[in-house]
């Protein structure tokens, strides 16, 4: 075998994968199609159940310290303050979310794992097909056939991974690990797609110095603009664009003149003349595989189940991904940080650690994917009826609902498999008082 586990996709929830294999003492190599890491600005919120798991090989302190804690979140309708909730409370460690740039994060996740002499990192290896070594077994411990007489049928028993890529190279491992994003090579075919038609906006500027570390949402009858701080005194723009505008061809000038006009209409507040320090733009998507894990090979991340980037909810879930399946590739029921693990540690079935990854990621997969596709939808009513029924129903939720309980959400701390089931590090934080 040329390693143990071969990832596919050189991202956070690939890089995360690799590192927390390499905590268990296993081997990995990582396969990332670009020539070069991504400099994409992109995701930017990292919530307190990911920062736990970064801390399991000791990068989520030194994530914090280059990012900015937000701790509140005002929300406004038609410039009129709603309500705000504020994260104080939420967690014993990490009370807030962090808003630090994805590049930020990927850079630490690949200092650790190419420090690690357990982990190897390929760039410009892009993936054409993962096929599943597999042969036939007479027993299966799941079949219970003894009662009824039946003969056991024969079971298929994966025997190892073969990944080839499209210069005509192949490696072999284990186990095969798919993180190549919502665009990259997919393991299994799409069982459910959707795709949005609203476009929107993003532009990072100098901070003007009003907003500080506090999120702003501003949901106004002619769309949203949602506004979060970044580091070195920069803050992110996310404007919604409505009518003819979502179907105009984007250059830097255009760009700049939109998020110019948009923010300044919808909030009042002027951002920097001149083009962003960073842009983008993207029409929201959502798909799920018809599978998540067969025969050795995991799927992981945005390849797996894309959603909305609203509400900040696709990168924290691949790296929830990427937490149970390295639990389950180490087979302990228990992670190396408990004092509790030997070498007689009970290993996991991996039959009955494929189905538990496809129940418990799927589940928590449609969850965030809804909560992405509510937080758009809110954000998106528009014309004058539907936006103050909207901002009426907002004012209400933030004035009767208590914080703590508003704030968990949003921080992703009540999404059903959040931490892996199966992780000592999870039963520890979670049997903590708050």
């Amino acid at each position: 075998m040329d390693s143990d586990v071969i990832i596919v996709g050189a991202g956070t929830t690939g890089l995360t994968l690799a590192n927390l294999l390499a905590a268990a003492g296993i081997r990995s190599a990582v396969y990332e199609a670009k020539a070069a890491p991504d400099t994409r600005m992109r995701a930017i919120g990292v919530t307190p159940p990911t920062l736990e798991i970064l801390d399991r090989f000791g990068i989520g302190g030194p994530l914090v310290q280059r990012g900015v804690a937000v701790r509140r979140a005002e929300v406004y309708g038609d410039r009129r303050l709603l309500g705000s909730v504020s994260f104080d409370g939420i967690h014993s460690r990490y009370p807030f979310i962090l808003s630090v740039p994805q590049t930020r994060i990927e850079h630490l996740l690949r200092s650790a794992a190419e420090a690690n002499n357990l982990v190897r990192v390929h760039y410009g290896a892009e993936v054409v097909s993962v096929e599943p070594g597999a042969t036939p077994s007479r027993a299966d411990d799941n079949l219970r056939t003894g009662d009824s007489g039946l003969e056991p049928r024969p079971v298929v028993r994966p025997t190892g991974i073969t990944v080839r890529f499209r210069d005509g190279r192949s490696v072999n491992g284990l186990y095969a690990c798919i993180c190549s994003g919502a665009s990259g090579f997919r393991p299994f075919p799409v069982m459910r797609r959707r795709r949005y038609r609203r476009l929107f906006l993003i532009g990072d500027y100098p901070d003007t110095g009003r907003l500080g570390d506090i999120a702003r949402l501003y949901f106004s009858r002619d769309g949203s603009v949602e506004s979060f701080p970044l580091p070195a005194g920069m803050r992110r723009w996310i404007v919604q664009l409505t009518g003819r505008a979502s179907r105009t061809v984007l250059d830097e000038a255009t760009v700049s003149a939109m998020l110019t006009t948009y923010v300044n209409r919808r909030t009042g507040i002027r951002v920097p003349a001149g083009l962003p320090h960073w842009w983008s733009s993207f029409r929201p998507e959502r798909h799920e595989l018809a599978h998540f894990a067969r025969f050795g090979m995991f799927a992981a991340g945005d390849v797996a189940h894309s959603m909305s980037p609203i509400g900040g909810q696709g990168m924290n879930t691949g790296i929830a991904d990427a937490e149970l399946a390295a639990d389950l590739i180490a087979g302990r029921t228990m992670t190396p940080e408990s004092p509790a693990v030997t070498s007689h540690t009970p290993m996991i079935d991996m039959v009955s650690g494929t189905r538990l990854y496809e129940k418990v990621r799927r589940k928590a997969g449609r969850s965030a994917s809804r909560r992405a596709a509510a937080s758009m939808f809110v954000g998106t009513v528009g014309g004058v009826p539907g936006s103050a029924i909207r901002n009426a129903l907002l004012r209400a939720a933030l004035t009767l609902i208590p914080d703590r309980a508003i704030a968990s959400h949003f921080a992703m701390l009540t999404i059903p498999g959040h931490r892996s089931p199966l992780s000592f590090t999870a039963r520890t934080i979670s049997s903590r008082p708050q």
